[in-house]
């Protein structure tokens, strides 16, 4: 563990400080070799900036994969590979027939309708450091679009309440955002949350930062029991110098059902294994298909003209 090493580390360093101890300051001078080898290590790159991985293993589940028929669709078999086109392991991939995508509940998802400030069918809230100044929202730089600009000390909630559910259903929120920062100065992410409103009581069921300057679209996922109302949030806070967040193409949907996709079996050391491909052997053509925060998403076409694809 990262955190483990970097204690231990500087423990080390002070007592070879205060000991001056020879074998100390040599094990000093490794661990801060080894220190800096892992940290490269340890960055992860995601199209929204790094990410670490504190323990060396991968840190999300294995999704979900499936074919989805065109014509005559047949998968013969499926294997992980890594650079080189090593196989790690044979995936069992099904053949499923594909539905069309679950209507999005969101009312004015794009922004198009406004009732003075406010974007019609959703609530502005907010708190601030005083006389209840929090902040403005208002139409996005970009089509379809909302900015919310906290002011410091502040923070802007957009928010709507969907239809109660009458029995547990899983929900899969997904947007575009980018989150304007100052200039050397810190500035606290954006949020997406998807909330169950059961009576007076509203839970976090599902929750995701925003934290990037581009446009990327980004998921999250979560079930809302009976008799409870879905609660979507984008929200903006900044405890320093101002800073805003704008949201776009905001969809609240029924999540995809899985059914008999599997999820394959990756090696989970970043040391070994930087990269991992999915290589499927078949014929006739059709999509190969990724289950992600409850929606399938397309890695890529299986054309008729190849029986070998990797993704």
């Amino acid at each position: 563990m990262l955190n483990g090493h970097n204690e231990a580390t500087a423990a080390l360093i002070d007592w070879a400080a205060r000991s001056g101890d020879p074998l100390a300051v040599r094990l000093a001078r490794k661990a801060l070799v080894a220190l800096h080898t892992t940290t490269a290590l340890e960055q992860i790159s995601f199209p929204t900036g790094l990410a670490s991985s504190y323990d060396l293993l991968r840190g999300w589940p294995a999704a979900p994969v499936r074919a989805v028929s065109a014509k005559g669709l047949t998968v013969r078999g499926a294997d992980v590979v890594g650079p080189g086109g090593t196989s790690y392991g044979s995936a069992t991939i099904a053949v499923q027939k594909a539905g069309g995508p679950a209507r999005n509940l969101v009312r004015n998802s794009g922004f198009t309708a406004w009732k003075g400030r406010t974007p019609v069918g959703w609530t502005v809230t907010g708190a601030g450091a005083g006389a209840g100044v929090y902040g403005t929202v208002r139409r996005g730089g970009v089509p379809r679009s909302v900015r919310i600009t906290a002011d410091p000390g502040g923070h802007v909630v957009v928010q709507q309440d969907l239809p109660k559910v009458t029995r547990a259903t899983r929900f899969t929120v997904s947007w575009t955002a980018s989150l304007a920062r100052s200039p050397g100065v810190d500035s606290r992410p954006g949020d997406v949350v998807l909330q169950a409103v059961c009576g007076r009581r509203a839970t976090n069921v599902a929750v995701a930062d925003v934290r990037s300057p581009l446009r990327v679209q980004e998921r999250i996922s979560g079930q809302i029991r009976a008799g409870c109302t879905p609660r979507v949030k984008l929200y903006q806070s900044d405890g320093g110098a101002r800073a805003d967040v704008t949201y776009a193409d905001v969809a609240v949907r029924v999540s995809d059902a899985v059914g008999t996709a599997r999820a394959p079996r990756y090696p989970v050391s970043v040391v070994d294994v930087p990269t991992v491909s999915l290589r499927v052997r078949y014929s006739g053509s059709g999509w190969l298909q990724a289950w992600w925060c409850g929606q399938w998403t397309t890695l890529g076409y299986l054309r008729s003209t190849a029986d070998l694809f990797t993704a």
